[in-house]
């Protein structure tokens, strides 16, 4: 892969794709915060039932493709470990 950052849409994720982006440590996003917590991807931006942005990280996945986000931004996230 020839990327730094890969946004995997709904449906579009598969396990193959996961190990590339591990691999070649590829951060991955979504909107798709199923994806998230499944551990598919390392991070999910989101609107709350309010409207509302919201950032949900998979440190799990964040950190076996070696990427780390600043403290400031982990703050403002709803963190799975």
């Amino acid at each position: 892969l020839a990327a730094t950052v890969v946004y995997v849409a709904r449906g579009a994720y598969s396990p193959p794709l996961g190990e590339r982006c591990e691999q070649n440590r590829v951060l991955t996003i979504s909107g798709d915060t199923d994806l998230v917590r499944q551990g598919a991807v390392a991070v999910g931006l989101y609107l709350d039932a309010s409207g509302r942005p919201k950032i949900l990280v998979h440190a799990g996945r964040l950190e076996a493709t070696g990427h780390k986000l600043q403290p400031s931004l982990m703050a403002l996230a709803e963190v799975i470990r």
